[in-house]
């Protein structure tokens, strides 16, 4: 089958790690659909109006196109929408027919979808991965996304808690939820090095951006209630921003530096490598749609702590961890206190087959039956 995904965001290179969820998604399906991505984005500067680039991006062929704002950049969204449907006739010409859009995120991608859906006679679906508050905040927003997701096929949200928040938001839409996806090739159990200070490892993997929505000043905080209980302990935090230096300067403050170490951004296998160092694994963010690195972390054998939030709320139990409220230092403290005591009584093995369902091969079965479900009921011309 011929699957058009239009991403409402992917990495750019200067970003690595943005969209790649919705890469991993198509990474898991190419083998059996073929894919192919058309990325629109809106420029203000330079002398042409309209780029059209075409390009292989880890064997999926990927139409990055570009076109010029010319007026008032508020009207983006028009541009991008333009930029879409002028893409796609050249997608044609370039001999491929899609049987269905794959749309990422409800804005602007879903727009884009629900336009070309019209115009060419042809489904769309949409994977919503995040929450309503940050979709709907613009007034032409709260406009438009309601009636594309009305009218799309399906509309998948990535977690059985984005899927109640998109419905109290009143967006009414044919509902059904498929988690992100987790490369089992690269995240799995191993052996950890030999550990010559008998140090009891911890990982977290969090993106210090200005919205400080992982937690870490509560996980700082956290610590600094227990620091004198945390022998031999070190804390593995993963992940770049803006505010990097801001929280290197709070876990300083309150005292609990010693038991850090920043190592900035990391592939994915080199994630992997320290959670297979590690004994268990921490997620103290204050909110998550889903939260993939907690899937990940399972991957490896982790047990886990995590705040009630995303995946875990519906995912961690007592065999695979500790769950606990968000925002709260002195929860997260005793979850930590006790996982150092019992953190060698987990199976490892039992909590990585807990992963399984979130395989590529388990995501690409539900995504086949959708998009077969889809084009069978819909058709295209």
């Amino acid at each position: 089958m011929n699957v058009l995904v239009i991403p409402g965001y992917y990495s750019d290179g200067q970003d690595p790690t943005k969209g790649i969820f919705i890469r991993e998604q198509i990474q898991a399906c190419k083998d059996i659909h073929q894919i192919r991505v058309l990325f629109p984005q809106t420029f203000i500067s330079g002398q042409e109006e309209f780029h059209f680039i075409k390009q292989n991006e880890d064997n999926v062929v990927t139409y990055r196109t570009y076109l010029k704002i010319l007026g008032n950049p508020a009207k983006s969204n028009h541009y991008y929408t333009l930029n879409a449907v002028l893409s796609y006739e050249l997608i044609l010409k370039d001999g491929f027919k899609p049987h269905i859009i794959h749309a990422h995120l409800s804005y602007p991608s879903g727009i884009a979808a629900q336009i070309l859906s019209r115009r060419f006679k042809i489904p769309y679906i949409i994977t919503e991965h995040s929450r309503p508050g940050l979709i709907m905040r613009t007034p032409l927003r709260k406009a438009l996304i309601p009636e594309a997701v009305k009218q799309a096929s399906c509309v998948i949200a990535i977690s059985n808690l984005l899927k109640e928040e998109l419905v109290s938001a009143n967006l009414a839409g044919n509902y059904k939820v498929l988690p992100n996806v987790v490369n089992h090739d690269v995240f799995y159990p191993g052996e950890k090095k030999v550990n010559y200070n008998n140090s009891i490892n911890a990982v977290i993997v969090a993106n210090m951006r200005t919205d400080h929505i992982k937690g870490l000043k509560y996980l700082f905080e956290a610590l600094s209630l227990i620091k004198d209980k945390l022998n031999n302990f070190k804390l593995y935090i993963i992940g770049d921003g803006e505010t990097k230096d801001y929280y290197a300067e709070m876990s300083k403050r309150l005292g609990v530096f010693g038991f850090c170490e920043f190592h900035g951004y990391k592939k994915k296998t080199e994630i992997a490598d320290l959670m297979r160092e590690s004994d268990f694994f921490i997620m103290s963010s204050d909110y998550e749609t889903g939260g993939c690195v907690l899937l990940e972390a399972m991957a490896c054998g982790l047990p886990v702590i995590s705040t009630r939030v995303g995946y875990a709320r519906d995912e961690v139990n007592e065999q695979l961890g500790i769950v606990v409220d968000p925002k709260d230092s002195g929860s997260l403290a005793q979850g930590i206190l006790q996982m150092l005591t019992t953190f060698h009584l987990y199976n490892r093995d039992e909590i990585r087959k807990a992963s399984e369902k979130y395989s590529y091969n388990a995501y690409c079965r539900e995504m086949d039956k959708i998009y077969r479900q889809v084009v069978m009921e819909r058709g295209t011309s």
